[in-house]
């Protein structure tokens, strides 16, 4: 079975030969690596060519190993991503952030454990998130399980804080119908729930290791408030994504927590603001999502939501955020 691998490339000159050697040094014998050079300033549309004409030329050495080159006028990692699934060949498919590698041996792991389950539709391996950064650094560690109903696995693993497209393998049906959003951002967030409503069996794995690099001029770190709105659309869609007979779970509270900090560090970076659905949690419901896990700071955010409207509840916050942040002498 054919893995397609797709690697958006953008001013990555100094990572980019790293991330593609992960790869190809996988051991999977079946690789298909689509490089799409999304038209960055520095050497990397260069190095692209360079890297594929090296690989190929030794991919008898590596078995079925072949390395396309995209090259395109920039226009962003959705139609970067696009460009690639366009033209993907494999049975499944995933994405590599150009800055980041990848553990030993993952896709071997990987792609044996879907030839022993092929009615699994994604498999998910754990994560070293932001490992280039000491104070950010974390750990997603994922246990060895099997979902046949995707609003569990979104429930249990908490996967709306992991909506990452690179820590996936996916069958490449599931795209027949999907593709990322040009001109957004966050946009692994606006997608994920749109690839699950195509799959019926999700698998997490305790093995393996993705290694996500912690870009500090990146999206995430210098969001626009234009951005940060739309990290929170996506929150609101994913919201709505969820059946009514799942919003009344401990479960969905800790979900809807999670949104609410958004919308707050939004309105505290820049007062934006846009109207999350109404809470309609009951206070014993709320009392017990505290006793179950949901952190005292969450619980007194949705207590004091209860109290207020939304709009007084966020300058409530940010006004307390404020005195919290501030020095004693300012």
């Amino acid at each position: 079975m054919t893995l397609s691998v797709i690697i958006p490339v953008y001013k990555v000159e100094g990572t980019l030969e790293k991330c593609l050697e992960s790869v190809v040094t996988q051991g999977y014998p079946d690789l298909e690596i689509i490089l799409v050079d999304d038209g960055g300033a520095d050497y990397s549309s260069e190095m692209c060519d360079n890297l594929a004409r090296l690989y190929n030329h030794e991919s008898e050495k590596l078995q079925n190993l072949s390395v396309l080159v995209i090259h395109k006028l920039h226009e962003g990692l959705s139609c970067a991503r696009n460009s690639a699934l366009d033209v993907a060949h494999g049975d499944y498919i995933t994405f590599m952030d150009s800055d980041d590698f990848l553990g030993k041996g993952i896709y071997v792991k990987a792609m044996n454990y879907l030839m022993l389950h092929p009615e699994v539709d994604i498999a998910e391996f754990s994560v070293a998130e932001r490992y280039n950064n000491p104070n950010l650094r974390s750990m997603l560690i994922l246990k060895d399980k099997i979902y046949n109903d995707k609003y569990e696995y979104w429930f249990e693993t908490e996967a709306y804080k992991h909506t990452y497209a690179w820590n996936k393998i996916y069958k490449r049906r599931l795209f027949d119908d999907v593709r990322y959003p040009a001109g957004k951002v966050f946009e692994d967030a606006y997608v994920y729930p749109q690839i699950l409503e195509h799959a019926k069996v999700i698998a997490t794995m305790s093995v393996g290791m993705y290694f996500y690099s912690w870009n500090e001029l990146g999206i995430t770190a210098q969001a626009t408030r234009g951005q940060l709105v739309q990290h929170l659309h996506a929150g609101v869609r994913s919201l709505d994504w969820i059946p009514k007979k799942y919003r009344n779970s401990v479960a969905y509270v800790k979900f809807y927590a999670s949104v609410l900090n958004t919308q707050l560090t939004l309105y505290r970076r820049v007062r934006g603001f846009l109207s999350i659905p109404k809470m309609n949690f009951s206070w014993k419901l709320l009392f017990r999502a505290h006793q179950e896990g949901l952190c005292t700071e969450s619980y007194v955010k949705l207590v004091m939501l209860k109290i207020f409207r939304l709009k007084l509840f966020c300058e409530i916050w940010r006004a307390i955020d404020y005195l919290r942040h501030s020095s004693p002498s300012s």
